[in-house]
This record gives C-alpha cells, structure tokens and sequence, in this order.
C-alpha cells in the first residue's frame, strides 16, 4: 500500500515547526495565523 503525503498539509506541517509561539508578540502570532490561512487558500 502506498500512501502519498498531502503537499499542503506538509507545508502546513513545516510552517508550524517554524514558530515559536513564546517569542511572539500578538502580531506576530495574529499574521503567523494568516500566513497558515493563505497556505490552506493555496495562496502561498
């Protein structure tokens, strides 16, 4: 069986393991939301 990994969840996965949410201002953390909402839209 082989399974295939979803590009955008991958992306999704790498731009998580980037954030430090404990050194983030509100701002930050607000468009490292938005940043993570583009990826899904396909935006990014």
């Amino acid at each position: 069986m082989r399974v295939e990994k979803d590009p955008i969840a991958e992306e999704i996965k790498k731009a998580l393991a980037e954030i430090d949410p404990d050194s983030m201002s509100p701002r930050q953390a607000h468009e490292a939301i938005y940043d993570l909402q583009k990826i899904l839209e396909g935006k990014r």
